[in-house]
C-alpha cells in the first residue's frame, strides 16, 4: 500500500522541506553576525558616553583662547557635551531598534527551523517505516546513495556503484529494469516495475524524476505481494484466454461463448465467416446467430439442467444446408459451444451404406449361402441362397430369430447331420461365438448333400456363415477320377517315365516308370504334391539346382508363349536321364524321362577323367583359399598381441622373452607372406586377379621395394646398389604389384647372397619394355634345377640358410605375365644369379582399354 500518491513520495516532501530549512539557516547565520555587530557598537557607544562624561577628558580640550571669557568658554563647553550627549543618545536608539529587529528575526528563524525539523524527522521515520533503498542518478555524474535501509539483507550490495551492477543481485525482472533506466535518464519517463533477487526477495523498483533522476527499490510487504501475486495470476490468465482464444481461432470450426443473459460475448473468426459477418465485432453488434431459434431454444432448455448438449444439428451456411455436431457446455452462468462439421462423415456413411447395399446386392447373387449373426446370436442379415439352401420361410427369418432357434428348426425337417447328443452337439457349436478364429467343417445331411460350412468371426463379436453346396462338385470329381484312373492305365502302359502338372503347380497324372525312375511311392504322390514338393523327392537321386529349376519355371511360369524345351542330364547312380517339357492345351505341363544310360556311358567315360581331374583342382584350390583365409585371423591375433607385448605396456620383458617375441614377431611376418602369397596365386588361379593400371614413378616403385627390405638387408649385412637410366620417369603399371616383384625378388636375393657382399638393382629401357634386373653374388642355380625354380612350391636351399615355400618366384612370373611382360634367368655356380623382368613401358593394350 503506498502512503503517499506518486509525485508526493516523501522523497520529493523532504527535498522540498530541505530547501526553505537551508535559507533559514542562512538568514539565521547573517542576523546572528549582525547582532554581534550591534553589540559591539553599542559597547564602544557605552564607553564613548562614558568618556565624555569623564571631566579630566573634557578638561584636556584647549581654550579658545588666552583671553577668551570665561562665559563664552563655559558655554562651548556645554554645548560641546550637549551635542556629544545628543549624538549618543541618538545612536543608542537607533542601535538599541536595530537590536530588537533583529532578535525578532532571529527568534522567527529558530521556530521555523524547528518547524522543518520536525517535517525532516517525519519524512525521515516515514522513510525508514518501510525498508528501501533510494539512489539519485544524473546522465553526467556518478550515482549518489541517498537512503539505504535494506542492510539486513545479504545479497543486496551497500554501495551505490554495487547497487547498479544489477547482474550481480538481480534475477527476474533485469531485461526489463535496464530498459526503463534508459528510457528514465534519457526521457525522463517515470516506472515502477516488480523484480525478484538472485535469492528470491521481491522487491519494487520505481524511477522518477524530481529535478535529477531517482531509482528506488522497496522490500515489498506481505499484503503488497499477495497483491503482486494477484496481479501475476491474473496476467497469467489473461494470456491463457489469449492462447486458448488463439487456438480456438485456428480451429476449422465455430466457436462461440454466451453470457448471463445469453448474448454472445466471443466468437472465432470460423464464426464469423459461417455467419458471413466481416469480423467478429459485427457478430456481437448484431447478435448474428448461427443456429436457428428453435435449435437455441433445445441447447438452452438442455443447459438449464446443467447437462451437456450434444446432437447433430442441420443449418444453413453459404447457400448450403450442412450438418455439425453441436456440443455445448454451461461454465455457471454463462455457456461455451462448438460446431464440429460433420459433412464429410455424413458423406462417408452415404457412401458405406451404398457400399453396403451393393455388397447386399452381390451377396445375393451368388451360390453360397451367407448369413451373419450379431453378438446376441440374432440373425441380422441372409441372402436367397441361405433361405433356399435350408428351405427357411424368409418371413420367420426377417424376424431375426436366434441362431440356435434355426439348428433346432433345421433338425426338426432333417436338414442337419445326425448327431447321436444333438443338445451336446449344439451347444458345443455354438462355442464359435466365443472363438477368435474362422472354423471350417462339411456336413453330410440325411438328403445325401454334401454342404461345406465357414463360420468367421464378426468385427461385432458376432459371426458369419458361408455354406457352399459340394453335392455337384463332389459329383464331377468323382466322374474326373475314374477318368483319371483310365488315363493312369494307358500311361502305366508306357516305358517313359510320365509326369502332368496342373496350372497350379501340383500333379495331375503320373505313371509307374516315373515313380520307378526317381524310385518314388504312391504314397509319397498319392496327395497331388506340389511341384515344389515333387522337386523335393527327387532330389536325393539328382541334385542340380540349374535342371530343377528349368522344370519349376515349365510348370508354374505364366508366359504368352509357352514352349517346348528338352535335354539330358546324369544322375549320381550312373544313369543318364533324357527328359522334355511339353506345354498342354488346358494350361498342364507334360514332363518325360527316359533312361538313355546305355547310349551316354561311352561318352560319360572319356569325360569322366578329365571332371576328376578339374573337379580335384578345384577343390585344391579351395581348399588352398580356405586354408589361408583361415590362417589370417588367428595370425593377426598373433601379431596384434606380440605387437602389444613389445610396447611392454603390459610389463616389462627380460632379455630372453624379448628374443622369444622378436622370433615371434619375424615368423609371423614370414607367415603372412606365405598366406598372401597363397591368396595371390588362388587369385590368379581362378582369374580373378585383377590389375590397377596407372602411370607410376619408377623412382616411387624403387623406393618402397627398397624400404620394404631395409631391415633384412641390415640383419644379412648386405648393400643394395640401385642404379636406374636416367632418361625413365614412368612405368603404366599397377604400382602395387611391381613393387611386390622386386620384393620378391630382392628377397631371394638376399637369401642366397653370404654377409659382407652385394645385391644390385638396375632399371633400364630395352625398345617398348622397362627391364628390372636383381643381380646377386650369391652360390648360384644349379642347372638341373633353373627351370624348376619358377614352379610353384619348389625350394631349395643350395646350401644356404634360407629356405621358403617355393611361392616367391612362382608370384613373380605370374605378375609379370598378367601385365604383358617376361621373365629372364642366368645364373652361375659360385658366381651369382640374375633375373630380369620386363614390364610394357606403356602397359598392356588389352588391359588400358578395359581400365579406361
Amino acid at each position: 500500500m503506498q502512503l503517499f500518491p506518486r509525485g508526493k513520495r516523501p522523497l520529493n516532501m523532504l527535498k522540498n522541506i530541505q530547501q526553505p530549512y537551508k535559507a533559514s539557516l542562512l538568514a539565521s547565520s547573517a542576523l546572528s553576525g549582525w547582532c554581534l555587530m550591534v553589540d559591539m557598537v553599542l559597547a564602544d557607544s557605552a564607553l564613548a558616553n562614558k568618556t565624555l562624561a569623564n571631566s579630566s577628558m573634557i578638561e584636556k580640550v584647549p581654550p579658545l583662547g588666552a583671553n577668551a571669557n570665561p562665559l563664552v568658554e563655559n558655554a562651548l563647553n556645554f554645548g560641546l557635551l550637549g551635542g556629544l550627549g545628543l549624538v549618543a543618545a541618538l545612536v543608542g536608539y537607533g542601535l538599541l531598534h536595530s537590536n530588537r529587529i533583529v532578535r525578532a528575526a532571529l527568534t522567527q528563524s529558530s521556530r521555523e527551523i524547528a518547524h522543518y525539523k520536525d517535517q525532516l524527522t517525519m519524512m525521515q521515520s516515514v522513510l525508514n517505516s518501510q525498508p528501501q533503498i533510494v539512489i539519485e542518478l544524473a546522465p553526467a555524474s556518478a550515482p549518489k546513495l541517498l537512503f539505504h535501509s535494506l542492510q539486513n539483507h545479504a545479497e543486496i550490495p551497500a554501495g551505490p556503484r554495487e547497487l547498479l551492477d544489477f547482474p550481480q543481485w538481480i534475477g527476474d525482472g533485469l531485461p526489463d529494469l535496464k530498459s526503463k533506466l534508459v528510457t528514465l535518464l534519457a526521457k525522463g519517463h517515470a516506472f515502477c516495475i516488480t523484480v525478484r533477487t538472485n535469492q528470491g526477495l521481491l522487491m519494487e523498483a520505481e524511477g522518477q524524476t524530481s529535478g535529477d533522476a531517482l531509482l528506488v527499490f522497496r522490500d515489498l510487504s506481505s499484503s503488497h505481494r499477495k497483491e503482486v501475486k494477484m496481479l501475476d495470476e491474473q496476467e497469467t490468465l489473461k494470456n491463457k484466454i489469449k492462447i486458448m482464444q488463439s487456438l480456438f481461432n485456428a480451429l476449422p470450426m465455430p466457436v462461440w461463448f454466451r453470457d448471463q443473459q445469453k448474448k454472445l460475448t466471443w466468437v472465432n473468426a470460423n464464426y464469423a465467416k459461417a455467419v458471413d459477418a466481416s469480423e467478429p465485432g459485427e457478430v456481437y453488434e448484431k447478435q448474428i446467430e448461427l443456429l436457428e431459434q428453435r435449435q437455441i431454444r433445445a441447447v438452452n432448455q438442455e443447459l438449464s439442467q446443467n447437462s451437456i448438449f450434444r446432437k447433430r444439428m442441420h443449418t444453413i451456411i453459404g447457400g448450403e444446408r450442412q450438418a455439425f455436431e453441436t456440443i455445448a457446455v454451461p461454465m455457471g452462468e454463462e455457456r461455451g459451444s462448438i460446431a464440429i462439421d460433420v459433412a464429410a462423415e455424413e458423406t462417408a456413411q452415404g457412401t458405406l451404406d451404398r457400399h453396403i447395399a451393393a455388397h447386399i446386392r452381390t451377396l445375393d447373387r451368388v451360390s453360397a449361402a451367407v448369413a451373419f449373426f450379431d453378438a446376441d446370436q440374432r440373425l441380422t442379415f441372409f441372402n436367397k441362397a441361405y433361405s433356399d439352401l435350408w428351405e427357411l420361410d424368409e418371413n420367420w427369418l426377417n424376424s431375426h430369430p436366434k441362431d440356435g432357434e434355426i439348428l433346432d428348426r433345421l433338425r426338426a425337417t432333417r436338414l442337419l447331420p445326425e448327431q447321436v447328443d444333438y443338445t451336446n452337439w449344439k451347444h458345443d457349436w455354438l462355442s464359435i461365438y466365443n472363438l477368435d478364429e474362422m472354423l471350417e467343417d462339411k456336413w453330410f445331411l440325411p438328403d445325401g448333400r454334401a454342404v461345406h460350412v465357414v463360420v468367421d468371426q464378426s468385427p461385432d463379436g458376432g459371426v458369419i456363415y458361408m455354406f457352399d453346396n459340394l453335392t455337384e462338385s463332389i459329383d464331377l470329381q468323382s466322374s474326373f477320377n475314374e477318368l483319371t484312373n483310365v488315363q493312369r492305365e494307358t500311361l502305366d502302359a508306357l516305358r517313359e517315365g510320365v509326369a502332368v502338372f496342373a496350372p497350379n503347380g501340383r500333379l495331375k497324372l503320373y505313371n509307374t516308370a516315373f515313380m520307378h525312375i526317381w524310385e518314388l511311392t504312391d504314397d509319397d504322390l498319392a496327395d497331388k504334391p506340389h511341384i515344389e514338393q515333387v522337386i523335393h523327392l527327387c532330389r536325393p537321386l539328382y541334385d542340380s539346382d540349374e535342371d530343377w529349376d528349368a522344370f519349376r519355371r515349365s510348370v508354374t511360369d505364366i508366359d504368352d508363349e509357352r514352349s517346348t524345351f528338352e535335354g539330358r542330364f546324369e544322375r549320381p547312380n550312373k544313369t543318364i536321364l533324357a527328359f522334355a517339357s511339353f506345354p498342354l492345351p488346358d494350361g498342364a505341363t507334360l514332363l518325360t524321362f527316359v533312361d538313355i544310360t546305355d547310349e551316354g556311358r561311352a561318352e560319360q567315360a572319356l569325360l569322366e577323367k578329365n571332371k576328376a581331374l578339374q573337379a580335384a583342382d578345384r577343390l585344391k584350390n579351395d581348399f588352398i583359399s580356405n586354408v589361408s583365409y583361415e590362417l589370417r585371423t588367428p595370425l593377426t591375433t598373433i601379431m596384434g598381441f606380440g605387437e602389444l607385448l613389445g610396447t611392454q605396456q603390459m610389463g616389462k620383458l627380460n632379455k630372453q622373452q624379448r628374443e622369444y617375441l622378436s622370433n615371434i614377431t619375424a615368423s609371423s611376418s614370414k607367415l603372412e607372406s606365405i598366406i598372401s602369397n597363397i591368396l595371390d596365386l588362388v587369385t590368379i588361379d581362378a582369374g580373378n586377379f585383377e590389375l590397377t593400371l596407372a602411370p607410376v614413378k619408377i623412382s616411387e616403385i624403387l623406393k618402397a621395394a627398397r624400404l620394404g627390405i631395409r631391415d633384412k638387408l641390415k640383419k644379412a649385412k648386405l648393400t643394395l646398389d640401385v642404379d636406374i637410366d636416367g632418361d625413365l620417369d614412368t612405368i603404366t603399371a599397377d604400382g602395387q604389384r611391381v613393387i611386390q616383384v622386386l620384393y620378391n625378388l630382392l628377397q631371394n636375393a638376399i637369401g642366397f647372397t653370404e654377409p659382407g657382399k652385394q645385391i644390385s638393382l638396375r632399371v633400364v629401357e630395352q625398345g617398348p619394355m622397362i627391364a628390372f634386373t636383381v643381380e646377386d653374388e650369391g652360390c648360384g642355380i644349379p642347372e638341373d634345377i633353373r627351370n624348376t625354380v619358377f614352379n610353384r612350391f619348389e625350394s631349395c636351399s643350395l646350401g644356404s640358410k634360407h629356405r621358403g615355400v617355393g611361392l616367391g618366384l612362382s608370384i613373380v612370373t605370374s605378375i609379370v605375365e598378367l601385365h604383358g611382360g617376361d621373365v629372364e634367368l642366368l645364373s652361375r655356380e659360385g658366381v651369382g644369379t640374375k633375373i630380369t623382368v620386363r614390364f610394357p613401358k606403356e602397359g598392356k593394350q588389352d588391359m588400358v582399354e578395359a581400365a579406361e
